[in-house]
């Protein structure tokens, strides 16, 4: 019953936080801007013609491809400690998740600070420059 309570406080804290408000006004002004020219019709075809059977190896390539990002991770953090990949990989979930949400690839950090959060780790944040110093090498070699 408590739990209860507690969430109701909590919503009615966060309906009165202006900031709250205010950026539910900026979602609502350029979700209206990004849509404003759609024709409803021509968006209910599209998607009655599309072959969703794509999603399936898409969906697997994507988990695939962040398995092998967290065992990356895992192999980065050995000097500091073992962690398994199964551990680290909802972790790298989340953290791609954080950059498709905020600026300036900040799920980086986001990763850092769940695992941090865990109890059972320490993150070091150098870790995270590591990752980018590597990426960006990857990427110099490729092009």
């Amino acid at each position: 019953m408590r739990n209860g309570f507690h969430g109701r406080i909590c919503r009615v804290k966060v309906l009165k936080n202006w900031k709250f408000w205010l950026g539910l006004a900026i979602s609502l002004i350029f979700l209206y801007l990004a849509l404003r020219g759609l024709r409803l019709a021509d968006l209910v075809d599209v998607l009655g013609r599309a072959n969703y059977w794509w999603l399936l190896p898409g969906v697997a390539v994507y988990f695939v491809a962040v398995w092998v990002r967290a065992w990356r991770w895992r192999y980065l953090l050995l000097p500091i400690k073992e962690i398994p990949t199964r551990r680290l990989f909802p972790t790298t979930v989340i953290g791609y998740l954080g950059n498709n949400i905020f600026p300036a690839r900040a799920g980086e950090l986001l990763r850092i600070v769940v695992k941090h959060n865990e109890g059972n780790y320490t993150v070091d944040p150098a870790t995270f420059e590591r990752m980018q110093a590597n990426d960006q090498i990857i990427v110099h070699r490729r092009w």
